[in-house]
């Protein structure tokens, strides 16, 4: 049946063309969108002390900043707590 219409039908990169005869229709299909979180753990001195902060984007935008009531005598300690914030929440820590 194809043949008796002359229907071809081609992919190229993410378009497809469909060509019935003399007319050619092109579309493309695209995946559903889909909403990235990323989270980063900051440290920032407060003072002699250390802050733990973590920072939630929503693809690419900052969304939320949330600091913890602790604060650290070593920079490392503070960003190990971030860190370990971040996974508590089931989240992976952006570098």
């Amino acid at each position: 049946m194809a043949n008796i219409l002359n229907i071809t039908y081609r992919k190229v990169g993410g378009l497809r063309f469909l060509k019935v005869g003399r007319l050619t229709v092109s579309f493309s299909v695209t995946k559903r969108l889909t909403t990235i979180y990323t989270a980063k753990p900051v440290v920032e001195r407060k003072g002699e002390q250390f802050a733990a902060i973590v920072k939630l984007y929503k693809s690419g935008r900052l969304v939320k900043q949330v600091a913890g009531p602790e604060l650290f005598a070593l920079p490392g300690d503070a960003m190990a707590h971030a860190v370990a914030g971040i996974a508590a929440v089931g989240l992976k820590a952006a570098r």
